[in-house]
């Protein structure tokens, strides 16, 4: 009976002391929903993600030479297989377009070869079956992205061959950059000719633009001294102390001219005394 009696205040204590919580500490995220957001709150808070991810994600030259070589190094895949394919086109087309999206390049750096109807026992057995080699540099054979490529290059090959993925063998082989040519230059070679280039553009512009800076401070600069504008040799002055006479004028060089005659006006007649004329003069 005491259980039964005090198991409702108990209840009741409890639904009156705790309530829903809306937010956490003061360093966690708010623990509401999205929707209980208005637009505005989440596009700061979107905007403040995007900012946040910006400032502190690793700064990395996206353009920087190697970045580049690697970009564009060739991807071999050697496929040999037992099974009979009739339409090789469109096996190895679809092959390397797998490659091309696995391995983010275009497929003009892709290289597939193809030996099928081949001799081949595998576990014992003549059933169909495959081996696929890629050969790449080494930045793009990593353990991690190897295990992900298996399963997909596995279900690829099952899709154009038809041979499930226990009868299949899949190698990755990473080939050092100095042990990988194309177009007469390894890819190393490649990547010191590359960041060369870019070391020279890089001078010669921060060559450019000091000579540019160094003209504009040279113009904004005052001049040094006041260039002369006239002759500025005085005359010295004689010992007597007699300032040098002007010369005279002669009387034939003076021209006196008179004010030519001058017109001058007549008095104007009133209005009243043109009209009615001049009054008599009384006797």
């Amino acid at each position: 009976m005491l259980a039964a009696s005090l198991s409702p205040s108990l209840s009741t204590e409890t639904v009156e002391i705790t309530r829903e919580l809306d937010r956490g500490t003061p360093g966690e995220q708010a623990i509401s929903s999205p929707e209980r957001k208005t637009p505005e709150q989440q596009e700061l808070a979107k905007r403040k993600s995007q900012y946040y991810e910006e400032a502190f994600a690793t700064r990395e030259p996206t353009t920087s030479a190697r970045q580049v070589i690697s970009n564009e190094s060739l991807v071999l895949a050697d496929v040999r297989t037992n099974v009979i394919i009739s339409d090789e086109y469109t096996f190895i087309t679809d092959l390397s377009y797998a490659l091309s999206t696995r391995y983010q390049r275009s497929e003009n750096s892709i290289i597939v070869s193809v030996v099928h109807s081949a001799c081949l026992l595998y576990a014992g057995n003549f059933d169909p079956a495959y081996t696929l080699t890629i050969s790449a540099i080494p930045s793009l054979l990593q353990p991690v992205t190897n295990k992900r490529n298996a399963i997909l290059l596995s279900k690829a090959m099952d899709e154009g061959l038809g041979v499930p993925s226990d009868r299949g063998l899949i190698r990755f082989i990473p080939i050092a950059e100095e042990n990988l040519a194309t177009g007469g230059k390894t890819i190393s070679g490649a990547t010191e000719e590359l960041e060369k280039e870019n070391a020279s553009k890089s001078l010669s512009l921060i060559r450019t633009l000091s000579r540019a800076a160094t003209r504009r401070a040279s113009m904004k600069s005052p001049p040094r001294g006041q260039l002369p504008t006239h002759n500025e040799k005085m005359t010295p002055l004689t010992r007597s102390g007699n300032s040098p006479s002007s010369p005279a004028l002669s009387s034939e060089s003076v021209v006196i001219r008179k004010p030519e005659g001058v017109q001058k006006m007549g008095r104007r007649k009133s209005f009243m005394l043109a009209v009615f004329g001049k009054p008599k003069e009384v006797l």
